[in-house]
Formats: C-alpha cells, sequence, structure tokens
C-alpha cells in the first residue's frame, strides 16, 4: 500500500474458500458470507465470500487460500 494511513482491505471471491491465510503470520481471515442477489428483472448474482483484513501504511500481505 502507497497510502500514509493504514486501511480495510476486503477480499472477495466467487466461490468459498475453505479459508484465506495471511502467509506472514499464518492466520486465517475471517469470511463473511455476500447472499446472491437479482430477480424482479435484475440479474442473478451467485453468492459471494469475502475476507477482511487491516493494511497498515505503507505495507503488503501475501495470502494464500485453499
Amino acid at each position: 500500500s502507497f497510502r500514509d494511513e493504514a486501511t480495510e482491505v476486503r477480499l472477495v471471491l466467487n466461490q468459498k474458500a475453505a479459508e484465506v491465510i495471511d502467509v506472514q503470520t499464518q492466520a486465517s481471515l475471517p469470511a463473511t458470507v455476500i447472499p446472491a442477489s437479482g430477480g424482479f428483472g435484475a440479474p442473478r448474482v451467485a453468492e459471494k465470500t469475502a475476507y477482511s483484513l487491516k493494511l497498515p501504511a505503507h505495507s503488503w500481505r501475501v495470502l494464500r487460500y485453499r
């Protein structure tokens, strides 16, 4: 991140991974299910899974999912 302050980052996957892990800390990220939407003429959007983490200023993270 090139930001001067910490920021909240959200990784959104179309399918639920068993877990998403921060490679440096080996911590598993918390998952939030985004329900399917659509209907009444709107296109159908499948269920997704979001994983959130706080990224400190001027830093980066490597994530692994399985």
